[in-house]
């Protein structure tokens, strides 16, 4: 019998940033903070997640750079509204990345 083990990497945008221009491909974007969560598989099914890492990235190019959670969170939460929801720069509210 044969055991396959590896690991997955997911994606998931919390919020959108104000237009910017990307430093590596020069463009004008939104940057998108992302939560990266790798998790344990096996027999490619998802088991238990390993490791969360958070990035501001292009949305064109994928090149940008890592935050800490805390950066994250901080992001997060001066991005909240009065009703303690998620804004993003076109107004719409995303749910939270907890």
């Amino acid at each position: 019998m044969f055991i396959i083990y590896g690991t997955k990497s997911f994606q998931k945008i919390l919020l959108t940033s104000g237009i910017t221009q990307c430093g590596h491909c020069g463009n004008e974007v939104n940057y998108n903070l992302t939560k990266v969560t790798t998790w344990a598989t096996l027999f490619w099914i998802p088991i238990f997640p390993g490791s969360f890492k958070y990035y501001w990235l292009c949305p064109l190019c994928k090149h940008g750079y890592k935050i800490t959670k805390k950066e994250a969170m901080e992001i997060v939460d001066s991005s909240k509204n009065s009703e303690g929801n998620v804004i993003d720069v076109e107004g719409t509210q995303v749910e939270s990345p907890e």
